[in-house]
């Protein structure tokens, strides 16, 4: 893999651009909610429930790679709300099942319906995305799968500093 000379400096940084990309995101999304209580992290699971259809809590957890003990109680509000439902699984009574509601689905289309407005007016094209997405999907693919060969250790400390 071929790196930049200086990868010291933080516009170099892949690690960082996305980190900044990522708050970008969050800032343009909210903006496009606005006062409404939607978020981004309810955009993907509406996203994902509309994509896949009926699934457990672990199952969705695991599909927007979020922590089932964060997105637990952001579920239950947006049951609470009308946008999905939670059901026991008949086959499992352990299990709850979360599903896509109409009201949600509604919600979801308003969301796509604003979002598709904003990413139109940045002037990317269709290539331009789709190249970004493959890049971004590819890189954390290799990042979930590979442990660091090296790790960090903090070096001694001069007193005299």
């Amino acid at each position: 893999m071929s790196r930049s000379t200086d990868d010291t400096r933080l516009q170099t940084r892949m690690c960082y651009n996305v980190y900044a990309l990522h708050h970008a995101f969050g800032r343009c999304y909210q903006a496009a909610f606005g006062d409404t209580g939607f978020t981004y992290p309810k955009f993907i699971v509406l996203l994902a429930l509309d994509e896949s259809g009926p699934m457990s809590l672990g199952d969705l957890s695991s599909k927007v790679g979020l922590e089932a003990n964060s997105i637990s109680p952001m579920v239950k509000k947006m049951s609470n709300f009308g946008l999905i439902e939670r059901v026991r699984d008949t086959e499992d009574e352990r299990r709850v099942l979360l599903s896509l509601l109409p009201y949600g689905r509604t919600v979801l289309e308003e969301a796509h319906r604003v979002v598709n407005a904003g990413w139109s007016e940045l002037g990317l094209s269709d290539e331009d995305v789709a190249e970004a997405n493959a890049l971004l999907a590819r890189t954390r693919g290799l990042l979930e799968q590979k442990k660091p060969q090296l790790t960090m250790t903090i070096p001694e400390r001069d007193v005299d500093d």
